[in-house]
């Protein structure tokens, strides 16, 4: 394909020495191939994997690399967790090792703050409890969730008391 000219370059070479060095072997195709397509147009992307006959998690990796790269904007060094959290949650380990192989330290940062300490924060309360103060179960359930776990990222609530008063200003905002 014409958009592979000149794609094996010092850049990439780099990368992938450095996905030799901390990556398990039985990842390093699919981060390959991610790297090596990493800095092509998303059109070419689709037209060199409809052309390959790739595994489907190297498909799954180039698509929700794809995304991310629409997205690192709100992977700035000044970007609040919950931003992080909305660009990184759900994608696999080796779309977040192609990234931080792909981009600069302050992504790089981001996806090891996002790893160690930002995935792991939820809300106390539940979907459960919620329905059990007569909320409908659907798609509000899950907003509010998010609303509140958004707000333990990002620091605006820090403790039950206070994640229990925006619930409450949540559930009333949604019975009006």
């Amino acid at each position: 394909h014409s958009a592979l000219v000149g794609q094996a370059d010092a850049w990439l070479e780099k990368r992938f020495i450095a996905a030799r060095e901390h990556a398990l072997k039985d990842e390093l195709p699919d981060i390959y191939f991610g790297l090596w397509l990493y800095r092509l147009e998303q059109s070419d992307i689709e037209d060199i994997c409809r052309l390959l006959t790739g595994t489907a998690e190297t498909m799954r990796v180039c698509k929700q690399i794809q995304h991310v790269k629409t997205r690192l904007s709100d992977l700035k060094e000044s970007s609040k967790p919950s931003r992080v959290v909305c660009v990184l949650d759900g994608l696999g380990h080796i779309t977040l090792e192609v990234i931080a192989l792909a981009e600069d330290k302050h992504v790089r940062s981001q996806i090891q703050c996002y790893h160690d300490k930002y995935r792991h924060v939820q809300p106390t309360i539940g979907g459960a409890d919620l329905r059990a103060r007569g909320l409908v179960p659907g798609p509000i359930i899950g907003h509010i969730l998010s609303r509140v776990r958004n707000a333990w990222l990002d620091g605006e609530i820090t403790d039950t008391i206070t994640e229990e008063n925006l619930v409450r200003e949540l559930v009333a905002a949604e019975e009006e």
